[in-house]
C-alpha cells in the first residue's frame, strides 16, 4: 500500500511551532512520519561505515565472504550512536521440494525520535541432505535477509583485505 502525505519537516530536527515548520511531501510503502531525524542518523551510519571485512571463507566454492556478524561488528556500534534500531517480522515463508526455504522479512528501521521507515527482503535457505529436509532452511534465510538488509540500507560494502586476497587461490 502506497502513503502520500503531507508532513511537517521542521528545519531544526525539534519541535517547533508551525511558524518554524515547512510542508513536504513524502511518498514511501507503509506509514510515514516526519523523517528528517531518521535519514539523518542513517546517513551518518553510511558515513561512517563504508566497508565490511570478509571473514567467511567457503572452502568448496574458493571464496571468501562477510558473515552476518561481520556486518553486524561492523554496522551495529553506529546504528547505536544514532539511535538506530532495526527490527525484522517476517510475512511469509515457503519450502519446496529441494529443500529451500523462502521468506519475506518486512524491517522497519526505527529512531529515537520515534520516526520508522520499512522495507522487505527476500531470502532463501537450503537444508537439504542425505536424511532429507531438515529445519535450518529458516535460519539460513533470516541470517541472509538480516545481512542484505544491513548491507544494502547502509550502503556497505564487502571487501577482502590484503592478508586474506594473498591465500586466496586464482584460477
Amino acid at each position: 500500500m502506497s502513503v502520500n502525505r503531507k508532513l511537517e519537516a521542521v528545519s531544526n530536527g525539534g519541535t517547533a511551532s508551525s511558524s518554524d515548520a515547512k510542508e513536504t511531501t513524502v511518498q514511501s510503502q507503509g506509514s510515514v512520519h516526519n523523517t528528517k531525524p531518521l535519514y539523518q542518523a542513517l546517513l551518518n551510519v553510511m558515513r561512517a561505515t563504508g566497508m565490511v571485512a570478509k571473514n567467511g571463507r567457503n572452502e568448496f566454492h574458493n571464496y571468501a565472504y562477510a558473515t552476518e556478524a561481520d556486518v553486524v561488528e561492523t554496522v551495529r556500534p553506529h546504528m547505536v550512536e544514532n539511535g538506530l534500531m532495526l527490527i525484522p517480522h517476517v510475512d511469509s515463508v515457503s519450502n519446496d521440494q529441494h529443500g529451500n526455504t523462502n521468506i519475506i522479512v518486512n524491517y522497519r528501521l526505527y529512531h529515537v525520535s520515534g520516526d520508522f521507515i520499512e522495507f522487505n527482503i527476500a531470502a532463501s535457505g537450503n537444508d537439504k541432505n542425505r536424511n532429507g529436509v531438515g529445519d535450518k532452511g529458516i535460519y539460513k534465510a533470516l541470517t541472509g535477509a538480516s545481512k542484505y538488509a544491513m548491507l544494502k540500507l547502509f550502503r556497505s560494502e564487502e571487501h577482502t583485505s590484503e592478508l586474506q586476497s594473498q591465500s586466496t587461490i586464482s584460477y
